[in-house]
């Protein structure tokens, strides 16, 4: 992807010229070792469970009604549905324990009518600030922002970032609607990640947009980038724009 970067009073400002899907990709949940974490995953689709290193096993009973195939870092959960005569059996919740990075997650798996969930299994806060502080080591600022834009744009960033889905409507402007989907946490750098979609308001036809126009308190306190995929939507398009902004504990 070409990218451009622009200074605007101490704000950096990327502008995506090529296009990046702004379809969010699966629904995420990230969960820490050493706690009971129940969590909701599809009961028709294949889910998918992450660790940042091979996931050496993933312990459960056969009964329970779930297949899981290991692969590398990645584990993949399936629920089984199971007939009474012509009728299906209600799926119920699953515990599983799976251990990987010298740790062991204990999940209860909740079958809903959900489509393919992600869990990325993290590691405990200390090691999360030291893994995101080694990963973004020798750095410029700059160069750290534009990576962390980069690796999220691509859905493809470390597990010691810390997800939070949010699906919260912002109702700020005229001609568009906006969400927030997500926020992603760095640890250990002071720096929050927003990722917002926009469309289109039902009636509009085209909207020009600009960076400027989400630097506005509604979205960011204290902004230090934004990166747009795109700068002008059509009618059924979407836009995905990620703001980068200090964490609140480093807010003067």
């Amino acid at each position: 992807m070409n990218r451009k970067f622009i200074f605007v009073v101490g704000l950096l400002v990327l502008s995506c010229v090529g296009t990046v899907s702004a379809e969010y990709a699966t629904s995420e949940q990230m969960i820490l070792p050493e706690e009971i974490a129940s969590v909701q995953m599809s009961g028709i689709d294949i889910n998918r469970i992450v660790c940042p290193v091979p996931i050496q096993d993933v312990i459960f009973s056969p009964e329970k009604g779930i297949t899981v195939k290991v692969s590398g870092k990645d584990a993949f959960l399936k629920f089984l549905v199971k007939k009474e005569g012509e009728n299906d059996v209600p799926l119920k919740p699953v515990e599983l324990y799976v251990v990987c990075d010298e740790a062991t997650y204990t999940l209860i798996a909740m079958p809903s009518d959900l489509r393919a969930q992600t869990v990325r299994l993290s590691a405990s806060k200390a090691n999360q600030i030291k893994k995101s502080v080694s990963y973004l080591k020798g750095l410029a600022f700059e160069d750290k922002v534009t990576r962390i834009l980069k690796e999220i744009y691509q859905d493809q960033f470390p597990s010691s970032f810390i997800v939070h889905d949010m699906n919260q409507p912002i109702d700020i402007f005229q001609e568009i609607r906006l969400t927030l989907l997500r926020t992603i946490t760095i640890e250990g750098e002071g720096l929050i990640v927003k990722e917002y979609l926009a469309e289109p308001r039902g009636g509009v036809t085209t909207v020009t947009l600009q960076e400027k126009d989400f630097i506005i308190k509604e979205i960011a306190l204290k902004p230090v980038a934004i990166s747009m995929d795109k700068l002008q939507l059509e009618s059924g398009q979407k836009l995905r724009v990620l703001v980068v902004e200090k964490s609140a504990a480093h807010i003067e």
